[in-house]
């Protein structure tokens, strides 16, 4: 990837973490995981291997909705917005 599409990246990153958090914040959820999906399509676009990225991606996602569930579980959060079972949103694990 080159140098401006590293910056894009980053960049679309940035964006789609806020649009979770603000998102979530005004009761759109909706709204964070469309910038998160279009993020994701995007870098799958440039991306050399595009299928290795797509499992790292389902990795760090089950790897942060594990971790967020341990968190809950344990008291350490407390989320108004967990759905069954203590199980984080998806705009949290899109984070």
């Amino acid at each position: 990837m080159s140098r401006a599409g590293l910056a894009v990246n980053v960049v679309a990153y940035q964006c789609a973490w806020l649009a979770c958090v603000l998102g979530a914040a005004a009761q759109k959820p909706g709204i964070g995981m469309m910038v998160v999906l279009a993020a994701i399509l995007w870098h799958l676009r440039c991306a050399v291997n595009p299928r290795r990225e797509l499992v790292l991606i389902a990795i760090a996602a089950l790897c942060g909705a594990a971790f967020e569930t341990l968190l809950a579980a344990s008291g350490w959060m407390r989320s108004e917005a967990a759905t069954l079972a203590g199980i984080p949103p998806l705009w949290l694990v899109a984070l």
